[in-house]
C-alpha cells in the first residue's frame, strides 16, 4: 500500500462537507465511521482496488489521508485533483 496525503480546501458549510466526506467515503462500498466528530475513517473496495483513509474535517479545508495499492501511486496528482473538485461541487 501506498500512502498520500494532501490539504483540500472547500467553501461550503461544515454541515455540508462532513455529508459530502461521508458521501465520498462510501463511494469504496465499505465501512465508514465518524470518530472524534471531524473524523471520517474508511475502508473498503472502489473499481476493484481495496483501499482505506481519513478525511479530517478542519475549518475550510479537509486533511486527507489515503491508504492505496502501490499501482495508484502515480496517479496521486488526479485523485487530490478529484477529490477536490467533488469537495467543492455545489
Amino acid at each position: 500500500m501506498a500512502k498520500i496525503s494532501f490539504k483540500a480546501p472547500y467553501s461550503l458549510s461544515l454541515e455540508e462537507i462532513k455529508e459530502k466526506v461521508e458521501r465520498g467515503a462510501q463511494k469504496f462500498g465499505g465501512n465508514v465511521e465518524w470518530k472524534n466528530g471531524n473524523e471520517c475513517h474508511f475502508s473498503g473496495e472502489y473499481k476493484g482496488f481495496s483501499g482505506s483513509g481519513v478525511f479530517t474535517v478542519r475549518d475550510k479545508e479537509v486533511d486527507v489521508v489515503l491508504n492505496v495499492p502501490l499501482a495508484a501511486k502515480p496517479f496521486q496528482g488526479k485523485i487530490k485533483e478529484k477529490v477536490i473538485e467533488e469537495l467543492n461541487k455545489p
